[in-house]
């Protein structure tokens, strides 16, 4: 298992935050999935870190499906979000659905804090945007 992988292990043990599952591909990224009760919806955060441990992205797929007939004002919502939290990137992709990324610099020494840190700031933002996305969805 990556060291990095190893340190984001045990900064989340010393935290109290839970793993789900870990993921390892041969050759390749090792995904580690982390489950979130939000206060408005439950969704997984992946953390997945490179083979040469210099970087890990933090995705939450699926936040919100955008029917196409809102696609652009959303996408304009989702322009206003990325310009305030600075942090992160709301996209949607090509399956009309809303995704966080955040891309983070990280050794084995720091990705346990790292990791932590970006955890509890998905978490928050998360709790703070789902609302907003909800009603650029659906208010006509």
């Amino acid at each position: 298992m990556l060291a990095t992988v190893e340190a984001m292990k045990k900064g989340f043990e010393d935290s109290n935050l839970k793993i789900k599952m870990i993921r390892e591909v041969k050759d390749g990224p090792t995904i580690v999935y982390a489950g979130v009760n939000g206060k408005s919806n439950t969704y997984d955060i992946l953390f997945i870190f490179t083979p040469d441990e210099h970087t890990v992205t933090i995705r939450v797929d699926a936040l919100a499906k955008v029917p196409i007939d809102r696609a652009y004002e959303v996408r304009d919502q989702l322009n206003e979000l990325n310009e305030h939290y600075r942090w992160i990137k709301l996209i949607i992709n090509k399956d009309s659905d809303i995704c966080l990324l955040i891309d983070a610099i990280v050794t084995p020494e720091t990705a346990g804090p790292v990791c932590v840190e970006l955890m509890v700031r998905t978490m928050k933002i998360v709790d703070e945007i789902y609302p907003v996305i909800m009603q650029s969805i659906w208010s006509k």
